[in-house]
């Protein structure tokens, strides 16, 4: 399932400037929540042996600093995101962060040997064509991490299909709306969420998460079968999967593949 309302502007600046206007409060990465995301924790676990990670979709930063906890040395942490008043809080935190869109990297063929990309794709114009720039930039025989919304989960075609109109709304001129929707949201979501997200959610987050599941420009549920088959068709190999976040999100880690850039398209 899709949904699509970018208006007037491009999808990616929109998602930026969505993004960027409204940042996720006093979302957390605390134990019990990372307990939600096993194949992740490993994957950084695993990063941290190897050294150097680079981050697409970072954000507020959360998972770069789950990263560093981890043992990641945050020198070789790199960070991207569309929203880029979201980073310079986090270069005042030492870290390495640019603005771009993950359709469009700005960064050479065989760039990283560790490439995170999770809660991302399903938020792109294209997920098959931000997929691949993952891939382009992926050291060959380096891995990455992936995750999406699960299409099967029966929270995201609930939200995503009550939420419709009033994505449709905002988008075409009327962005007042969302504000009786949104207070029906956090009175819904508060206890529903203590229980998905392992935190108590203050008013800043739930108004960042009514954003991002409801008025988001773009949403794609992506089956774990979907996932994997775009991963071979690039070229990589299939190393673990999963399901996080109570099954709402699909995860995977993938071997790079190996030899030029032209025998992966």
């Amino acid at each position: 399932m899709t949904g699509k309302f970018p208006g007037h502007r491009s999808g990616a600046r929109a998602a930026g400037a969505l993004y960027g206007a409204h940042p996720f409060g006093s979302m957390t990465h605390s134990d019990a929540r990372r307990a939600l995301h096993p194949l992740l924790m490993q994957w950084l676990e695993e990063c941290a042996e190897a050294g150097g990670l680079l981050e697409v979709g970072c954000g507020g930063g959360d998972w770069l600093r789950t990263a560093v906890s981890l043992g990641v040395h945050q020198g070789g942490i790199t960070g991207i995101d569309i929203a880029s008043m979201a980073l310079p809080a986090l270069r005042e935190e030492g870290y390495r962060v640019c603005a771009a869109d993950a359709a469009h990297l700005p960064l050479p063929d065989d760039a990283c040997s560790r490439v995170l990309c999770y809660g991302v794709l399903h938020h792109t114009p294209d997920p098959e064509a931000a997929f691949r720039e993952l891939v382009r930039i992926a050291l060959p025989g380096g891995t990455l991490c992936v995750a999406t919304y699960h299409w099967g989960s029966p929270f995201h075609w609930l939200i995503h299909r009550l939420a419709a109109p009033v994505r449709w709304c905002y988008w075409h001129g009327h962005p007042g709306v969302i504000a009786p929707f949104f207070a029906l949201y956090g009175v819904l979501l508060r206890k529903p969420g203590r229980w998905l997200l392992r935190q108590e959610l203050d008013k800043a987050t739930l108004r960042t998460l009514f954003m991002d599941q409801c008025i988001t420009p773009y949403v794609h549920n992506i089956s774990l079968r979907r996932i994997t088959r775009m991963a071979r068709a690039q070229g990589c190999e299939v190393l673990k999967t999963d399901y996080a976040g109570h099954r709402t999100m699909v995860a995977v880690v993938l071997r790079a593949p190996n030899g030029s850039i032209d025998s992966r398209a």
